[in-house]
């Protein structure tokens, strides 16, 4: 599997555990490593969700806040799970 690949399939897996309702940090990032992913691919990829707006925090930036997927990332998240 390529490194794209792996990275997608990753990034489904959390948006998946996200349509089911907001999650904490730590929720994802076991998901993650569950999955095989590293922490720094956790992290990764997270921000990079967040920054094309794919997902985001429900309170403000620097509090504990879940996690949630925004409708522009359950349109991604249809796109990359076919």
């Amino acid at each position: 599997m390529s490194k794209l690949e792996e990275r997608m399939r990753l990034a489904a897996a959390i948006l998946r555990s996200l349509e089911e309702g907001p999650k904490r940090y730590t929720t994802l990032l076991r998901l993650t490593l569950d999955l095989q992913g590293t922490p720094s691919r956790f992290i990764y990829l997270l921000r990079w969700l967040e920054e094309r707006g794919y997902v985001e925090k429900t309170g403000r930036k620097e509090t504990s806040a879940p996690w949630r997927i925004t409708e522009k990332g359950r349109k991604f998240f249809e796109a990359i799970s076919n």
